[in-house]
Order: structure tokens, then C-alpha cells, then sequence
């Protein structure tokens, strides 16, 4: 039994030392994109591989010009996935359709809007988005009745064109 863990630690330790040397490369890598090009020339060959840092250092990383950009970038993607996954798929088309259309455009105080309509469950949402039950008036929002425009517009026009055939 001992030899056998023996020969299996023998067989591992190879890739673990090969996995560490990647590591290292690319963390020279990730310094030598903030070094100087003498600095990159003077580390030379790294990890006895061939490799200088300066050729790593042809990866590029995204450079994050505006945080709150990136975060509401983030946010509209979040609520996107949520509009679209909502659990019906009544609700994914209504509600996803909405938000794929206008998402893009949406500012702060629209997508806390957005959200406050999506914190309804889904059942009710149906009921309200397509005139089966009354809108309560907690429920009542600019946000809401511009789903529930766009949802009728899309309901009609799919309706038309069916009927059209």
C-alpha cells in the first residue's frame, strides 16, 4: 500500500512543479507589463524555459478607465439575466423583452425601478402585465406600465402577424 502512494506522489510531484513554473511565468509575465522595456531587457531568460519576460509581456489586460462605467455595466447585465430567467416563460418574454430593448439606455434611477417591478412575483406580474387582475396601487409604477405598453405591443404585433398568415 505505501509503495503505491509512493509511486503515485512520485508521478504527481512533475505536474505540480510544472503547474508552480506556470505560475511564475505568468507572474513575471504580469510585472514585466508594468516594467520599462530596459528593466523587461536586464530579467532576461526566465525560469531557464527560453522565454524572456518581455515576450510574456505582449498579453494585454483591459484597462478599466471608469469604475462606476464597469459597475453599471455590470448591474444591466445582472438585471438582464434576471429579466430574461425570470421562472415563466411568459414572464421571460414580457419582461426580457422589455429589458433587452431598453436596458442599454437606462440610467441608475431606472434600473432601481426596473428592479422594484421585478421584486413581484411572477405569478402576479402575469396577472398585472396582461389586464387579468387588477394593478394594486404598491405595484403601480411609471416602470410598470411601460412594460406592460411594450408587452401589449409586442402581444399585438405577434397576434397580427399570425392572424395575417
Amino acid at each position: 500500500m505505501q509503495r503505491q502512494v509512493k509511486q503515485q506522489v512520485a508521478h504527481a510531484w512533475p505536474a505540480h512543479r510544472a503547474r508552480d513554473q506556470r505560475r511564475e511565468l505568468r507572474a513575471y509575465a504580469r510585472q514585466a507589463g508594468k516594467l520599462g522595456p530596459e528593466r523587461r531587457q536586464r530579467l532576461g531568460d526566465v525560469g531557464g524555459h527560453g522565454l524572456t519576460v518581455a515576450e510574456h509581456s505582449t498579453i494585454s489586460q483591459p484597462i478599466m478607465t471608469d469604475v462606476s462605467t464597469e459597475a453599471l455595466a455590470q448591474r444591466r447585465r445582472r438585471l438582464l439575466y434576471r429579466a430574461t430567467h425570470r421562472g415563466t416563460y411568459e414572464n421571460d418574454l414580457m419582461i426580457g423583452g422589455f429589458a433587452r430593448k431598453y436596458i442599454d439606455a437606462m440610467d441608475d434611477v431606472a434600473l432601481d425601478a426596473l428592479e422594484a417591478v421585478m421584486e413581484h412575483p411572477d405569478a402576479e406580474l402575469a396577472d398585472w402585465l396582461t389586464g387579468r387582475k387588477p394593478v394594486p396601487p404598491e405595484a403601480d409604477s411609471d416602470m410598470f406600465h411601460r412594460i406592460r405598453d411594450e408587452a401589449a405591443e409586442i402581444a399585438q404585433g405577434e397576434f397580427g402577424a399570425k392572424r395575417g398568415r
